[in-house]
């Protein structure tokens, strides 16, 4: 590593994105490559001058007092050393279990996922010991072996460096296997071999109790992001949105202290898991990419618009503008709860319980409540934005997905999860439209488990933020009004009414703001059907009172729209 990383430091400083967590790395390195075998030999050293009779009873003893200074030395350090302490806390305290590579490690998940090499694995690091003190290449063996459980115990405390825990616990079960085939003799060894074999593939095929090393296509398809839901939207966005001021790939000389795009270089708001997509397909810059963002899981839980809307401009200078916001299956589903606790919620406080009456047995079903249907991410996603004044959807994907409530049963114990399926063919969609029309939960087939609560929407929606034509006219003092007009998006067929409500004044004067103009648009996939038809809803007269046509330009700049009485 040191060989690799030094010549970038000296010949291509300009690769380094973080100069100061390189520069810790490469003294990590160091320390590691240097300082073990380093420690190992003075500790050797110190125990073969105690002399023969000695070392049989202190030898441990000064073997613990070496590894005592050294932490002792690295504490120091920790305190000491600017960065230091922060470093230590980013490798060593637990990530998140928010996600699939960060999940929760125990000594279940080591076993499902280690099976009978990584018990193997817990027993290379004190053969290695004992071999040390009995003189056997102690460096040789020792430092590797010590490294390599190093990085597995890291995966174990920190939920996190899975991608690298793997081949050092499969390095670990293989010095433990040379070292107990060498205590076999020679004449048993096949047997021996042959019977290790049997007892690490067993578990995995056909016994099936520990995780198999190629996923399942379900597995592996319900950890794609990038549907080609996502994909549709992104190639949609890329070629109908404004161009930027300059593309992502351009260089901005002294940018890099602000980290801050030109003016005409609006903005994508999204939830971090899909920012690298957006920025790679799409070419538009994101809020977030590639690291759990509190600010923007704690955006989509927003139940005012007008706060949502003034949050968007967090942090902005003059110039800046966030204009684009996607709503996906996944946002308002699989990763919604995850999204509350990144927001420092707790999931209770969006789900409620329902009683399930099935063979006279009742059981009680959760469900996200009233306030998960109130907050952004479901008013945008599964109701397309209806009621909002400053955010209209542009877009909708042409492929579908079911989001529906799932609780699965095993052992009398009750897991729910709200779950996005892509539907890939016209079996898959006309199951899930089945379910979506029952009244009542369908069993699973696969596992014990219950199904409710289904919706089939398109995958990926995007929208745009507007400042809202204000529709002017006049109203019977006090009446409560609606502004409605149909909606049709082209790639995915979707239907829908958008609605805005109101109230005229004492003098029955009305101003509503809406989201949509009335004609067609060259860059939207949403158009209107006909033009705003503005209702009286209740009273002494209810019905149409006048309409309204509104033009683009009318939506973006906040323009005043007179409405014509009927």
């Amino acid at each position: 590593m040191l060989v690799v990383a030094l010549p970038v430091r000296v010949l291509a400083p300009s690769l380094i994105m973080a100069s100061g967590f390189f520069d810790m790395t490469l003294l990590a390195l160091g320390l590691l490559a240097g300082g073990i075998p380093l420690h190992v030999t003075l500790v050797r050293l110190g125990v073969r001058r105690l002399g023969a009779a000695r070392r049989r009873r202190a030898g441990p003893a000064v073997a613990l007092g070496g590894l005592l200074l050294v932490l002792a030395l690295a504490a120091i350090a920790v305190a000491v050393i600017p960065g230091a302490a922060h470093l230590a806390h980013e490798l060593f305290g637990v990530k998140s279990a928010l996600v699939g590579e960060q999940a929760e490690v125990t000594l279940a998940v080591y076993w499902h996922h280690g099976g009978v090499p990584g018990l193997l694995a817990l027993l290379a690091l004190p053969l290695a010991l004992v071999a040390a003190r009995r003189g056997q290449d102690a460096t040789a063996r020792l430092v590797p072996v010590l490294l390599a459980s190093m990085m597995a115990w890291l995966w174990w405390r920190t939920h996190d460096y899975g991608y690298a825990a793997g081949p050092m616990i499969a390095f670990l079960a293989a010095t433990t296997i040379v070292h107990l085939a060498g205590r076999v003799p020679r004449s048993r060894r096949g047997a021996a071999l042959a019977a290790m074999a049997a007892l690490t593939i067993a578990p995995i095929w056909p016994l099936g109790i520990t995780s198999s090393p190629i996923p399942s296509p379900q597995i592996a398809a319900g950890q794609m992001l990038l549907t080609p839901g996502w994909i549709q939207a992104l190639r949609w966005m890329r070629d109908h949105t404004p161009p930027l001021a300059l593309p992502l790939e351009a260089r901005l000389p002294g940018a890099a202290a602000t980290f801050r795009h030109p003016p005409g270089n609006y903005g994508v708001m999204a939830t971090w898991e899909f920012g690298h997509f957006i920025a790679a397909i799409a070419g538009r810059p994101v809020l977030a990419a590639g690291s759990i963002s509190a600010a923007v899981a704690r955006w989509y839980l927003n139940t005012d618009e007008d706060v949502a809307v003034d949050r968007l401009r967090d942090d902005l200078e003059p110039g800046q503008e966030i204009r684009y916001i996607v709503a996906d299956a996944r946002t308002a589903g699989d990763l919604f709860l995850d999204g509350v606790e990144m927001a420092g919620g707790r999931r209770a406080e969006y789900l409620e319980q329902r009683d399930v009456t099935a063979s006279g047995v009742t059981i009680s079903l959760a469900k996200l409540n009233e306030r998960y249907r109130a907050s952004m991410a479901a008013r945008l996603y599964l109701d397309d934005g209806d009621g909002l004044a400053h955010v209209r959807l542009v877009y909708a994907s042409a492929e579908q997905t079911a989001l529906a409530d799932i609780t699965w049963i095993e052992d009398g114990a009750f897991e729910h999860l709200r779950h996005a399926t892509p539907l890939g063919t016209p079996a898959e969609l006309a199951t899930w439209r089945l379910i979506a029309d029952s009244d009542t939960p369908v069993p699973l087939n696969n596992r014990r488990g219950l199904v409710y609560d289904a919706t089939i929407q398109p995958s990926v929606k995007i929208f745009e933020v507007v400042a809202g034509a204000r529709l002017v006219g006049q109203a019977p003092p006090g009446a409560a009004l609606e502004a409605h007009v149909e909606l049709f998006a082209a790639d995915s067929g979707l239907k829908r009414r958008y609605r805005r409500a109101g109230r005229a004044d004492a003098t029955g004067r009305y101003e509503i703001v809406v989201a949509y103009p009335t004609v067609e648009e060259d860059g939207s996939d949403v158009t209107a059907r006909s033009a705003y038809e503005i209702r009286v809803e209740g009273g002494d007269a209810p019905g149409p009172i006048g309409h309204a046509s509104v033009q683009p330009t009318e939506v973006r700049a906040g323009a005043m729209v007179t409405v014509t009485p009927n």
